[in-house]
């Protein structure tokens, strides 16, 4: 899901998206890499952001997903033991 109150592609602010690490959806970010790109289509263009930075926080650290003074993706999702942590990839425009 988009996470509401979040930028737009194209725009400044942090765009995050939120997806469960399962098959279909964000289970494949366990094998991304800082240097890889990753493409976001939209109802008027696909857009390309680098990756930059992968890191586990827990889930009360939500500074991850707050607004940012940069045009920057975020993709969260669920990782660790029991889920106990979550995966956040940062990616920035290409």
């Amino acid at each position: 899901g988009w996470g509401t109150g979040t930028g737009s592609p194209g725009e400044i602010g942090n765009q995050v998206i939120f997806a469960h690490a399962r098959k279909g959806q964000f289970l494949p970010l366990q094998e991304v890499e800082v240097g890889e790109t990753i493409y976001i289509l939209t109802s008027q263009s696909w857009y390309g952001y680098r990756v930059r930075e992968i890191k586990e926080v827990f889930p009360n650290q939500t500074e991850v997903i707050s607004q940012s003074e940069d045009e920057r993706l975020t993709l969260y999702t669920c990782s660790g033991f029991g889920d106990s942590k979550r995966l956040v990839v940062t990616a920035y425009p290409l």
